[in-house]
């Protein structure tokens, strides 16, 4: 009752609603008539709309409802709300539930198998905000206190699930983008281990999840390591290289690179004979050999085009490579649904008219082809693929060509050089990309693929003890107790081969011609089928095969076995397989309305593809409108592109003004255009063609019929239109017509009439010409180029129409995944297995059998399979047709042509050979065993062949000697054409059906020549095949006819020679062969020939001409030796007169039969020789069921069945209207789903309507899930597992419990009991101690391991000890508390053994040899004796030198040294650390000069002024220096980022500018709205000249507040200088002086402020100059290093004579040669020429000391000692300072290497005791002597040259009396460091650089040392 009236009452209001509408919409119009003002607000309405629909972020609950979804649901709900889920990962208000919600989703999407959608997905988890907020919350889990932990409840209630979810996304993110992954996640992985380790104490977490997060970080450390050391290393391009790999394949582009089309690439061999090191190792070499295939022949062809010094104009042959000029990308289009651009190849010359150019269109502009673009001769290279190339544009001369997103970079109108590759790209392209997908977790049979091991073992689907059903016998697979071989129709050789087939995971099964492979094949995938419980769970076996006729021959046999059959690819000639292709398959379930659960999301894709498409449609007509000046488009265009056009004349007149202003012009004299006719190219490039386009299109149905075509809607560009070429056409047409209905009439009114429309239509004629013939140098060229108008209209939409129709394809190939899940068998060639990479991954195909294997290259099998592959059969002959390479070096040198198949067989993996034929008769046989085979039995039925009617022999080769011809890159022997062709008629006219010949040929163009000389005999031979012998492997016929083709002059027969093809070619005849060639010349070019020549000469088949024999007068002979002798045998049988009376009563030979088939008179169509059969002419009947269907005439009606579809209504009372007419209603199956629900589960039907069968469900078998509770489930919550019709089982379910014995909840299936389980949790008890137990729940409690605080008995000390142990000393490291005898406190720790000498310092009343008193260590008070007494005692050798002197003591002196050194600073050193003034330390005095860099001096004197030794602070816009300050820097070569919109430098970064920085004022407004105050192409001036005034002004130059004055902010220090000012600033050191450029206001370096970057690289050049002086050239630098390195080798070679006990010694060398080494632990080490000549000082100064050590031989220990002594006093100096080495120290070494010398001088008179006694004990002169000269060599004196001279002389005088005279050793002189020069640096008018000291001007005129100008100035 309500309803009426709500409808009553709301009619006014729907009327009110609808006037208001159109209110509206006449408003709308009229605004739209008169300005465009109103439409972007519309516009705007809609994509606010649009973004309100789009962007709903995803709400907590919907997340949790997610997260529980199934991994393709998940990826389906994302890709709908994809805006929402990334508005949730930008939100900075995310809860901790939410983010483990976030991750748990992310996680489940790591999992699914399409590679794009996830790729998206995780792609949002690099967002910045979601990062931080995920590293913040896992950071504060480890704080968490009760309160948090509520809060976050999800991530406590499963931590570790929480952790290992993270590290799958952590893990993927790594895997898909591991460059942006180290940039990202990098800090998240440090934050998540820290966390764990936390959590890992608490026992929250395992360790096996703490271990995953390190591998992960570390993966990620060691890939930054290696992007640092790609970058750091220059990689060698050598040829062919047996190292590691360069970079990592994966992340190399398919595409050829510049590099690698202009150098060779890096590839490895293919290992034929062993295994490879790792699955990474194997794919490598794969990928590499795989593209330098087809990349080798494209560089070849480019480098011959590029040396070849012809100018030509047409298309001339290079190898590999065919070149057109001047081609042009026209307009961009769209084509099979992908976006290109047409492109306009040379087609007609311009000097011709249109005269068209003979090409040889074989293979050329295929679908998918490579195709290469330079337009700069090759410095820059575009790589696209072919998409379209239909008669209509090839006619005009043209293609479409795609580029992939990114490298679409082409110019419009411009001219180009295009290269066509002759190698067909997209079989490499999908190939590869599946290489890069692969990884060693998910390679399949990597034990015998990888490690070729030859044990192999069973499928492990198998059950331990597996039965079969094999023929109706049931056999246990792995017993003795199979039926025999007879039994199961097979021979000896197919039956081992069928056992393996079944019970070895990796089979190898090589099938010889006619061996029946295939059969056994079938037989084998039909046994599977028929076993499928033991391996089906859901995926069907995955059929591979070369070729589609193969696949087709196997899945034939394979429908009649199982329906469950799919066949992927649209290339199928196969009838039978027309309603198992995945395309029928796919329409038939959408008909049927099963389509799957993903519409909304694969509509959704559509939707936005469709408006992409589209849009691109609408931009490319645009485009193409302008290109044919077909129209002028609406002005209004530009206001979206130009920023001035809304303020212009154009934004304001309206669309009248604006044409009447573009056709403003002078009328011009029409031209005329002729067109001619083309001529029609030759016979044999017709026939090429024909071949061309049929390639073509299987190529195009091979590669994308399975693809779901998107038609889209055509756009109404009319709108955009401001005039249409074809619309004012038909208003002249109009007017035309007006005009001439008022002929006639003379009227003055019709007169003036026609006047007017007469001047109306001349005015539209001229600008139609106007428009069509003149060149448009207005209009919109005015505003924006073409180029502009097409990047502002495409770029975005083509990229984003390439991302979304990857998702959507990905989820097309889900449904099919769906689809062929529910198979048995999929079927697919190797190209498409190849493209459908995530289809294979989805399908998780446990068996896949692989035909012709042993035909394709590895790569392509390895990419069929997948991880869950468990057995893979292979079928194939190796000696056959091997795969086939686009390169030959490749093929021969790296060994890619030999397949899988072969290198199993050749690393001696089991092999089942099959020893039996059953095709070709034993002569055809005789040909290749044992020629090829050894061992080929004959089947008995190939005894029993038939002979070949016509002809005297079964086999024969007709040997000629007429040579061939090139043609096209191919050969053509014409004489064998013609030959062949009449032979073929003459089988045909003696009885043989055209099905029953096939012509072989070797060549193509032979092949193409067979056509056409075929066509003469189109009525007889038409149906005859004529094919090229590399399609026909696989294939047989009853006659082949081969044509061998080659015979020339050079002796040259190709692939002729290869035994592969040979054995191909020999082996398709079944009764007849007949084979043309060169015997010969076949015999001298190969070692195979020779051998069937053998085989042809028994036979007695070798000949030059072939007899024939008439089958009516056999005595009649002809011998055929040439193609006109076929005359002799015209009708087929010989030249004697027929008198036979044929069946129709014609005595032969009547040409045509009259006879007439039936009562309708129908002749007969056949010659009279012929049976006529049944009339076979179409024409209508009329069924029984009153239908019309055409039949031929004979057609017995009784037997047809009306296959029409009616309507009808089923006894289920459902109506159907596909059913057939003739199958009665009772017997048609009801295509409708059942409606009855089955008992007692209560599910619904699965099948469709069976009324008639088992309509109570008695027999039907649920499969659906159990809605039952599962068995023991505690909860009452978790559902069964199972399926409905099975048992329920045990519920499974993971649930917490709490164990009654100690209260902790533990995590066990829900059916068990938890008080029957062993905890394993921490025990929550109190220990006596008071500590809580560590132990777990289930163990006693004790033994606590709490570390505690415990006091020592002895010292007191409390030490950190566990709280069930005892303390002990060892464990105190405190200061000992006991004292020593001398009273002094013990100087070590508590649990060290007390220290037995005393080195306490204490005070001393005494002086010392230095004068000075000082405290000394308290040990030495205990020897007793005066520092002043000297005291040598000569007992036995035995002396005891006394410490008055000693440096032991003399070191402790702490007073001040105060001596001047040779700089002129005073010495900062104590007394003992410069050994009393012998060893100066170095000057400590601060340099406080400046550098030539910058920065101030780091050294402690200017005297030793040293390279800085700071980083460097040099950068650029691309990078930084690196380097040390002091060392030169290397210039950056990257491209120059000065440029702006008006220029564009073309150097390199590190270069002079090649133009000045733009004077124009930047246009860009800043954030306050108002103009920037900077330049064209510099960064914005943060500052506002309105709102920032005062602080932009602020006076410094002087010329701020000047007008219009520019600004710039430099980019070091990011202060604002005003240009001019700044300008003058940065001239003034061009007074010659040399320094680095900085900032006028706080002083800081200049390195990367574009506009002053030549001011800049000036100077640093000049700074590079001078620090090159100092730092050295490099290679010298690297020498000197070497040298170095040699002489430390010498040294060590010299110190192995000084005693070990030197410890000194070694470390001081140790250290040197560490310091020199080229490269030390891993990092490289440069010295510069400074420091090169310190290292070298201290290693001559070592020297000396060393040499004078051993060259004295001294004998006696004692005296050894003492010169020990005195040597590690040197050393000890020496070792102060690594690298530092000063004028001062190097005079102080010389001095005390001379004491050192005349100290082991006077030790060395002293080991002759007895005269020592004589001459010096008892002679009071010399034993004065002596002590003196001791003296002065101990003491503390210096010992200058003076004193070395007179010691040296009575040293003489004592060893000439002892009769020893030893010779003194000569020392090296000591390397002085080169010093920086102090001062200012200047460069002279000439470019040498020199320094002024003082204080750095030069205020003195010189000379250069040079080139001698005059330098410096007075007057300073």
């Amino acid at each position: 009752m309500d309803e009426p009236r709500s409808a009553s009452a709301s009619r006014p209001q729907r009327a009110n609603r609808r006037r208001r509408r159109r209110g509206r919409n006449n408003s709308r119009g009229r605004a739209t008539e008169t300005s465009s003002t109103s439409a972007p607000s519309q516009e705007s309405r809609q994509s606010k709309r649009k973004k309100f629909e789009d962007e709903k972020v995803l709400r907590f609950r919907k997340l949790e409802e997610v997260s529980n979804m199934e991994p393709q649901e998940i990826i389906i709900e994302l890709v709908c709300n994809r805006n929402g889920f990334k508005e949730l990962l930008d939100s900075r208000n995310l809860t901790d539930d939410t983010l483990v919600l976030i991750v748990r989703v992310l996680r489940i999407v790591c999992l699914v198998p399409l590679r794009t959608n996830k790729m998206a997905m995780i792609s949002l988890a690099l967002n910045e905000n979601f990062n931080k907020m995920l590293q913040n919350f896992i950071l504060q889990m480890m704080f968490a206190s009760e309160r948090d932990k509520r809060n976050s409840s999800y991530f406590w209630k499963d931590v570790q699930g929480f952790f290992g979810n993270a590290h799958v996304v952590l893990q993927s993110i790594f895997e898909t983008t591991p460059t942006k992954a180290c940039e990202v996640i990098f800090k998240t992985i440090e934050v998540c281990n820290h966390t764990i380790k936390v959590l890992l104490d608490q026992d929250l977490i395992s360790r096996d999840v703490k271990e995953l997060f390190e591998k992960l970080y570390e993966k990620l450390k060691m890939y930054t390591a290696e992007i640092e050391i790609k970058k750091a290393r220059q990689h060698s391009r050598d040829d062919y290289l047996e190292g590691e790999p360069p970079d990592d394949f994966r992340e190399l582009t398919v595409y050829p690179t510049y590099d690698e089309i202009m150098s060779n690439s890096f590839v490895r061999k293919n290992l034929i004979d062993r295994p490879y090191n790792s699955v990474d190792h194997y794919l490598d070499v794969q990928f590499r050999l795989l593209k330098e295939d087809f990349v080798g022949p494209l560089r070849k062809g480019i480098l011959e085009y590029q040396t070849c010094n012809t100018h030509f104009t047409k298309c001339r042959k290079f190898s590999n490579v065919r070149i057109h000029k001047e081609v042009k990308f026209i307009v961009p289009q769209c084509s099979r649904d992908q976006a290109g651009v047409l492109l306009q190849f040379e087609f007609f010359d311009p000097k011709k008219k249109r005269e068209r150019k003979k090409y040889s269109f074989m293979k050329r502009f295929m679908y998918g082809s490579l195709v290469c673009f330079t337009r700069n001769n090759f410095e820059t290279l575009l790589f696209g693929k072919i998409i379209e190339r239909n008669q209509e544009l090839l006619e005009k001369g043209q293609v479409v060509v795609s580029f992939d997103p990114g490298c679409d970079n082409y110019v419009l109108n411009e001219p180009y050089v295009m290269l066509e590759c002759s190698v067909y790209f997209e079989p490499y392209y999908h190939v590869l990309k599946a290489l890069q997908n692969i990884y060693e977790d998910t390679f399949a049979m990597r034990k015998y693929i990888i490690e070729v091991d030859a044990d192999i073992v069973r499928p492990h689907y198998l059950t331990q003890e597996p039965s079969y059903v094999i023929q109706d016998f049931d056999v246990q697979l792995f017993s003795e107790q199979w039926p025999t071989a007879a039994e199961l129709h097979l021979n000896d050789s197919q039956y081992s081969a069928f056992k393996a087939g079944l019970t070895q995971e990796y089979v190898v099964i090589q099938g010889p011609p006619g061996t029946g492979k295939t059969y056994l094949g079938l037989k084998l995938a039909t046994t599977l089928i028929e076993n499928k419980s033991h391996w089906h769970q859901g995926s069907p076996i995955l059929i591979v095969c070369y070729t589609n006729h193969a696949l087709d021959q196997f899945l034939e046999g394979l429908i009649t076995v199982t329906d469950g059959v799919i066949r992927v690819g649209g290339q199928s000639k196969n009838e039978k397989l027309q309603m198992f292709n995945l395309k029928e398959k796919r329409s038939n379930l959408k008909l049927r309305g099963q389509g799957s659960n993903y519409g909304r999301a694969v509509y959704i894709l559509r939707s936005e593809l469709e408006a992409c498409m589209r849009h691109i449609k609408k931009c490319s007509d645009h485009l193409q409108q302008i290109r044919n000046k077909d129209c002028i488009i609406n002005f209004h265009e530009f206001s979206k592109i130009d920023l001035h056009y809304t303020t212009s004349w154009f934004g304001k007149a309206t669309n009248d003004e604006i044409v009447e202003w573009l056709l403003d012009r002078k009328r011009i004299p029409r031209q005329q255009s002729s067109l001619q006719l083309v001529n029609d190219a030759d016979a044999l490039e017709k026939a090429e063609k024909e071949f061309d386009d049929m390639l073509n299109d299987q190529i195009i149905a091979n590669l994308g019929n399975d693809d779901i075509d998107l038609n889209f809607p055509q756009s109404d560009n009319t709108k955009d239109n401001l005039l249409r070429v074809d619309v004012m056409l038909d208003s002249i047409r109009r007017i035309h017509t007006e005009i001439g209905t008022l002929e006639g009439d003379n009227d003055n009114m019709v007169f003036t009439r026609k006047m007017e429309l007469t001047e109306k239509m001349f005015k539209l004629e001229d600008d139609v010409e106007y428009i069509q013939v003149m060149e448009m140098t207005v209009g919109c060229f005015t505003f924006i180029g073409y180029n502009c108008m097409r990047s502002f209209w495409l770029t975005d939409f083509e990229v984003k129409r390439s991302n979304c129709y990857k998702q959507y394809i990905e989820l097309q190939h889900l449904q099919d995944i769906e689809l062929m899940s529910q198979m048995l068998v999929v079927g697919m060639t190797t190209t498409s297995a190849a493209r459908l990479q995530t289809v294979l991954q989805g399908l998780r195909s446990p068996i896949v059998i692989v035909e012709e294997a042993a035909e394709v290259l590895e790569s392509h099998i390895v990419t069929s399979l997948t991880s869950h592959c468990k057995h893979l059969i292979l079928i194939g002959d190796h000696q056959q047709l091997r795969p086939s390479t686009a390169s030959y070096v490749i093929d021969v040198k790296f060994n890619l042509g030999i397949s899988l198949f072969e290198r199993m067989v050749r690393n001696n993996i089991q092999c089942h050979t099959l020893g039996v034929q059953h095709r070709m008769r034993p002569e055809i046989a005789s040909l290749i065993v044992p020629a090829i085979y050894p061992k080929l039995d004959n089947h008995p039925s190939v005894e029993n062949f038939p002979k070949v009617t016509g002809i005297d022999s079964n086999l024969y080769f007709i040997d000629h000697c007429n040579y061939e011809e090139e043609v096209h890159d191919s050969k053509v022997n014409r004489h064998e054409v013609k030959y062949l062709i009449a032979l073929a008629r003459h089988l045909i006219l003696n009885g043989y059906k055209p099905e029953d010949v096939t012509i072989l040929s070797a060549y193509s163009a032979q092949m193409f020549a067979l056509w056409e000389e075929r066509k003469q005999y189109s009525h007889l031979l038409q149906n005859v095949r004529i094919t090229i012998l590399d399609n026909y492997q696989g294939e047989e016929s009853r006659i082949i006819l081969l044509s061998l083709v080659r015979s020339n002059r050079e002796g040259k027969i190709g692939f002729l020679k290869i035994e592969n093809r040979v054995c191909v070619a020999l082996s398709r005849a079944k009764e007849g062969l007949y084979i043309m060639g060169n015997m010969t010349l076949l015999c001298r070019g190969s070692q195979i020939w020779p051998k069937i020549k053998e085989a042809l000469v028994i036979q007695n088949s070798l000949g030059h001409s072939l007899t024939l024999r008439c089958q009516i007068h056999p005595e009649n002979v002809t011998q055929v030796r040439v193609p006109a002798d076929f005359t002799n045998v015209s009708e087929g049988g010989c030249n004697a007169i027929c008198y036979t009376i044929m069946n129709c009563g014609h005595v032969c030979p009547k040409s045509d039969c009259r006879r007439f088939l039936c009562e309708k008179e129908h002749l007969c169509p056949k010659m009279c020789f012929e049976e006529c059969g049944p009339c076979m002419v179409m024409v209508k009947k009329t069924l029984k069921c009153s239908h019309v269907i055409n039949v031929p005439c004979s057609t017995d009606m009784s037997q047809v069945n009306c296959m029409k579809l009616v309507t009808a209504k089923l006894p289920c009372e459902h109506t159907d209207s596909n059913k057939p007419c003739y199958i009665p209603v009772e017997s048609h199956v009801c295509p409708f789903p059942c409606t009855v629900r089955v008992e007692p589960c209560g599910h619904a039907c699965t099948l469709k309507c069976h009324t008639r069968d088992d309509p109570d469900h008695l027999a039907y078998v649920c499969k659906k899930k159990c809605e039952k509770l599962g068995k023991g489930c505690s909860t009452g919550q978790h559902k069964c597992q199972k399926d409905c019709y099975e048992e329920c089982s045990l519920c499974e379910v993971l649930v917490k419990k709490r164990i009654t014995t100690c209260t902790h909840r533990i995590e066990i299936p829900c059916h068990e009991d938890p008080n029957v389980i062993k905890c394993n949790k921490l025990c929550r008890r109190s220990l006596p101690c008071k500590h809580a137990c560590k132990k777990k729940c289930s163990d006693v409690c004790g033994g606590c391991k709490v570390m505690v605080m415990k006091e020592l008995s002895i010292c007191k000390h409390k030490v950190r000890v566990k709280c069930n142990e005892l303390p002990s000393r060892d464990l105190c490291s405190e200061p000992c508390t006991l004292e020593l005898p001398c009273g002094h406190p013990c100087q070590a720790t508590c649990k060290e053994a007390c220290t037995k000498v005393c080195k306490h310092l204490v005070d001393h009343d005494k002086s010392a040899d230095c004068g000075h008193k000082f405290k000394i260590e308290c040990n030495l008070l205990n020897k007793g004796i005066s520092f002043l007494t000297f005291i040598v005692t000569h007992t036995k050798m035995n002396f005891v030198v006394l410490p008055g002197n000693s440096y032991e003591l003399l070191k402790h002196c702490d007073n001040p040294c105060r001596a001047e050194l040779e700089c002129g600073h005073i010495c900062s050193g104590t007394c003992g650390s410069c050994a009393q003034r012998r060893i100066h330390r170095t000057c400590a005095q601060k340099c406080g000069r400046t550098l030539i860099c910058g920065h101030e001096c780091p050294f402690p004197c200017r005297e030793a002024c040293l390279p800085c030794s700071r980083e460097c602070s040099y950068k650029c816009s691309h990078s930084s220096c690196g380097k040390q300050c002091g060392e030169p820097c290397t210039k950056c070569v990257e491209e120059c980022q000065r440029g702006c919109e008006h220029s564009k430098c073309e150097k390199r970064c590190g270069d002079i500018c090649s133009i000045p920085p733009c004077t124009m004022p930047c246009k860009k407004s800043l954030v306050c709205g108002h103009l920037c105050v900077g330049f064209c192409g510099d960064p914005c001036p943060p500052l506002c000249r309105i709102c920032n005034n005062d602080e932009l002004t602020e006076m410094f130059f002087g010329t701020e507040d000047e007008e219009d004055v520019r600004f710039v902010v430099l980019d070091e220090c990011n202060h604002i200088v005003e240009s001019s000012g700044m300008e003058q600033w940065m001239a003034v050191g061009d007074d010659n002086s040399v320094n680095y450029k900085c900032c006028p206001k706080c002083k800081t370096p200049l390195s990367s402020t574009r506009r002053y970057t030549n001011y800049i690289k000036q100077s640093l050049e000049d700074v590079h100059a001078i620090k090159l002086k100092y730092f050295g050239n490099p290679l010298e630098n690297q020498e000197k290093q070497i040298e170095l390195l040699n002489k430390m080798k010498d040294l060590e070679t010299t110190i192995k004579e000084v005693p070990d006990s030197v410890v000194l010694l070694h470390e001081i060398v140790n250290d040197l040669k560490n310091s020199t080494q080229l490269v030390y632990k891993g990092r490289k080490i440069t010295l510069n020429s400074s420091v090169s000549r310190i290292y070298l000082s201290k290693m001559q100064i070592l020297e000396n000391i060393v040499k004078i050590f051993t060259t004295t031989q001294l004998r006696f220990q004692t005296v050894v000692d003492v010169a020990i002594e005195h040597m590690n006093f040197l050393l000890g100096f020496l070792s102060r300072q690594e690298n530092m080495m000063t004028k001062q120290e190097i005079s102080d070494f010389r001095r005390e290497t001379n004491r050192f010398s005349r100290k082991l001088q006077l030790l060395k008179i002293t080991e002759n005791s007895d005269l020592f006694k004589v001459l010096i004990e008892q002679n009071s002169l010399n034993k004065k002597l002596y002590e003196t000269v001791y003296d002065y060599l101990s003491s503390t004196c210096i010992f200058n040259d003076s004193l070395d001279e007179e010691l040296g002389s009575k040293i003489d005088d004592l060893s000439k009396q002892f009769g020893t005279l030893f010779k003194r050793y000569e020392q090296q002189q000591a390397a002085q460091a080169m010093k920086m020069v102090q001062g200012c640096w200047f460069k002279c008018t000439n470019g040498h650089y020199y320094a002024v000291g003082g204080c750095g001007s030069a205020v003195q005129a010189g000379k250069c040392i040079e080139c001698g100008v005059a330098v410096g100035r007075l007057g300073y």
